[in-house]
């Protein structure tokens, strides 16, 4: 990847699957618990063993926030935009973008995906359901 991701044992697996279209998270094969970001160590049993696991991306917003002015330079996004928290039911949160803030509320089903621009670093996208 020339798009800046990092390219490590730990967190290669994430983006790359971002880079194939895919949310890949690490699952504990110690407790069976998701994590996100990716971590060394299991923040629930202490474990060093984990896999890479594919989720669908499904999911409820838990927070957000709009973003009225960008301070990242030539952002192709144009505001307002909302940045979103969203609630995955394998336990973890996300981070995901979402272009209309309109009908936003907690709880509202959304689905999270990865979308990349060549040359730039892959990113989540929500759309609302």
């Amino acid at each position: 990847m020339s798009d800046g991701a990092p390219k490590d044992d730990v967190s290669g697996p994430y983006w790359e699957g971002l880079a194939a279209g895919e949310i890949r998270l690490q699952r504990c094969t110690s407790c069976q618990r998701h994590r996100h970001y990716p971590q060394v160590l299991c923040p629930h049993c202490h474990s060093w063993d984990w896999v890479a696991v594919r989720v669908d991306g499904r999911g409820e917003v838990y927070s957000w926030t709009v973003v009225h002015l960008s301070f990242v330079p030539d952002d192709p996004e144009p505001t307002p935009y909302a940045l979103l928290t969203v609630q995955l039911p394998e336990g973890v949160r996300l981070l995901a973008r979402l272009s209309d803030p309109q009908g936003l509320a907690l709880g509202r089903p959304v689905l999270v995906t990865p979308v990349t621009d060549s040359g730039r670093t892959p990113a989540l996208v929500a759309t609302l359901l």
